[in-house]
């Protein structure tokens, strides 16, 4: 017996046309990337962003929150070098009117008061630069100017390059974003929002001029993705690798149980909160600042010197007359409540 079966005839275009789904712009992109490691940077998978303190959280060297003059290479905002290659200028962590895609964030503004033929910004050197030899890399940040020749600069340690486009100069905030890659034969990476020429060479720039930045982000391929969010406390670890500054902000505030080497010095160990990237440099705000404490007698210290100081603590020794041998003592800072100017502070920056 012959059995015949019927089917409804279909229209082949019209069942293609529905299997094209709509991709958009980031599906084309990881349509068209051509190894899984650059789809894995396209979703932005992993951590993103090597720019550290990128949203100016952080300022552990001081109270910037008002324009503040500035020396050439000298660190205020934690991880941001100034830089200005002549006039006269100021720095400042600026708390409010950041953009709104960056609400809860904080900007560094750097403005010059007497204006000139000059280059002016801030830097960040990269650690692990290493990584991006060879490789396309991805700036992107928001920034604000009065100067139309605010913007990001790379350089390999041979030559600095412009990456995106320049501010407008018309004092709003604009979100600037480009492309580059990093020599083969770089030794080094840094990136800098700065008010420069393409080759960062000085331009004119009026007093008033400032470039102020935020959300800066540092990350591997082509295209930028949203800025990568750090808490307050992972983004002040980060810092702390590089500076630490305890200072006072109790009244009885110790730094340590110490160790007698006869009555006149002791000495401290004091264990830094992470590991810091080198051996380094360690002062002191004043040896008077610091107390050495024990015995019934509180007495200031009258000087100090550093001992060995390495990634993970530091010796230091101080130095006190009439000390008794036996006794317990220990060193903490002065009498007083808050006290922002005494400290004790760790520099290992690059």
């Amino acid at each position: 017996m012959t059995v015949k079966v019927s089917k409804p005839a279909i229209n082949v275009r019209e069942e293609l046309a529905d299997l094209r789904k709509p991709t958009g712009v980031a599906g084309e992109a990881m349509l068209r990337a051509e190894t899984p490691q650059e789809q894995f940077n396209l979703i932005g998978a992993g951590r993103r962003n090597w720019i550290i303190n990128g949203s100016a959280q952080i300022s552990q060297r001081g109270d910037y929150t008002s324009a503040t003059s500035m020396s050439v290479n000298n660190y205020y905002i934690d991880r941001w070098k100034a830089y200005a290659s002549g006039g006269t200028n100021t720095i400042q962590q600026v708390t409010s009117s950041q953009p709104s895609a960056l609400a809860g964030s904080k900007s560094v503004k750097i403005l010059s008061s007497s204006g000139g033929t000059i280059a002016l910004g801030a830097s960040q050197i990269i650690e692990d630069y290493q990584f991006f030899v060879g490789k396309e890399l991805t700036v992107s940040g928001w920034m604000k100017s009065t100067n139309p020749n605010a913007r990001f600069l790379v350089s390999d340690n041979s030559a600095w390059n412009a990456v995106g486009d320049a501010h407008s100069g018309s004092g709003s905030w604009e979100f600037i974003t480009g492309t580059i890659t990093l020599s083969s034969s770089a030794t080094g990476l840094t990136l800098s929002p700065r008010i420069a020429s393409s080759s960062a060479g000085a331009v004119s720039v009026s007093a008033n001029d400032y470039i102020e930045f935020t959300g800066v982000q540092l990350e591997l391929g082509k295209v930028a993705t949203p800025f990568e969010h750090r808490s307050y406390g992972e983004e002040l670890a980060l810092c702390l690798r590089y500076y630490y500054r305890l200072y006072k902000t109790q009244a009885f505030q110790n730094i340590g149980s110490a160790s007698m080497f006869d009555a006149n010095n002791v000495y401290v160990t004091y264990q830094w909160p992470v590991v810091m990237r080198a051996n380094p440099t360690v002062s002191l705000s004043s040896a008077s600042d610091f107390n050495v404490t024990g015995n019934g007698a509180d007495l200031a210290a009258t000087g100090y010197s550093v001992g060995h100081a390495s990634p993970f603590n530091v010796q230091i020794n101080f130095n006190r007359s009439g000390l008794t041998n036996g006794y317990a003592y220990w060193v903490r800072m002065a009498s007083g409540g808050a006290d922002a100017s005494k400290f004790l502070q760790a520099d290992a920056e690059l």
